[in-house]
């Protein structure tokens, strides 16, 4: 008889101990005990209200973790927030962001299909066509993962956009900004646009970078290595990224903050580092573009032309780390002159 109610003890703690395993098996580490402890105390509280001081039956545990509710739900409500890959909080900036992207990609793939019709010699208009069909379709999709990497990344770190808590109080609204403290939204969504035409040029159509002669047959002859280009096509896209995760910072913001700035000067610190490791390779550059050009202009090799195509390897960095050097400065300024510590 005391076998059998040993028996009966172990069997209504493991139903306990299942249901608590459930819930809280997905909870945070740092957590998890309390909630448990917690959890295990209320279940307990509650048996005793139905039952008294008798020994709860099994029936009497199952009626009672019946009105808890289904662990996933009871789970959902110890977490701090619900799981999303992307929040109802950034949702509507996200597709926002994505109209943006993908009208910015048809609108690039087709100049670049137009461009490269008219410089090629000879070809097939269906196959220029179908060139376009497949960009847009590699386009857009390349450019929706990079968007929506970029806000499931922010969902992840639990990035507050808003300043106001769900207790909110007066003191919490924000100052309305100065116009010299706002960014207008064209600036980040023109810079978006920017992104992306600059990489449907390195991805699709690095061949258009260089000198294009029209004539009876038309020499185009591109700036860079196109087989080396393509194996430091990754690193370019990551720079790409950063750009579009840039204004899409400050098109969330709205305005210069001290958050606004520290964002900007980082990405731009490591799109530099990753620009100058790009074209700081030599290997990236064509090898006879001197050599090329004045074959197809008819004049003589000379120690200028050469000297001259060295300096613009080196002038070209330097347009890049320039850039990056006036945006940081001009958002470090205005966040500090203008903006808010946020």
């Amino acid at each position: 008889m005391k076998q059998s109610k040993s028996n009966n003890e172990v069997d209504k703690n493991d139903i306990i101990a299942r249901y608590v395993y459930a819930v809280t098996k997905d909870l945070p580490a740092n957590s998890r005990n309390d909630i448990e402890e917690e959890l295990k105390t209320l279940i307990y509280d509650m048996l005793e209200e139905h039952v008294g001081d008798k020994e709860p039956a099994k029936k009497d545990i199952e009626l009672v973790l019946k009105e808890l509710g289904h662990p996933r739900e009871l789970s959902e409500k110890y977490m701090d927030h619900k799981k999303y890959l992307i929040g109802p909080q950034y949702f509507h900036l996200y597709i926002m962001v994505l109209k943006i992207v993908i009208f910015a990609v048809v609108l690039g793939m087709t100049i670049a299909s137009i461009v490269e019709g008219f410089t090629a010699n000879q070809g097939n208009p269906w196959n220029y066509f179908a060139h376009w069909i497949g960009g847009l379709i590699s386009g857009i999709s390349s450019a929706c993962v990079w968007v929506t990497f970029i806000f499931a990344f922010i969902e992840y770190r639990g990035i507050k956009l808003d300043e106001i808590t769900d207790d909110w109080i007066i003191n919490e609204l924000p100052e309305v900004p100065s116009k010299k403290a706002s960014i207008p939204k064209g600036v980040p969504i023109s810079g978006i646009i920017f992104t992306i035409f600059v990489a449907i040029l390195f991805t699709f159509a690095p061949q258009l970078m260089g000198v294009i002669r029209i004539g009876e047959i038309t020499t185009t002859i591109p700036v860079f290595n196109l087989v080396v280009l393509e194996k430091v096509l990754p690193l370019f896209l990551i720079c790409f990224g950063l750009g579009i995760l840039r204004e899409i910072i400050k098109l969330i913001e709205g305005r210069y903050t001290t958050r606004v700035a520290v964002a900007t000067i980082s990405l731009d610190i490591i799109s530099l580092i990753l620009t100058i490791i790009i074209f700081s390779r030599h290997e990236i550059w064509n090898p006879n573009f001197v050599a090329q050009i004045t074959s197809l202009y008819g004049f003589g090799a000379d120690i200028s032309i050469q000297s001259i195509w060295n300096n613009f390897t080196n002038f070209f960095v330097g347009v890049f780390a320039l850039a990056f050097f006036i945006d940081s400065i001009d958002t470090l300024y205005r966040s500090y002159r203008y903006g808010v510590s946020k």
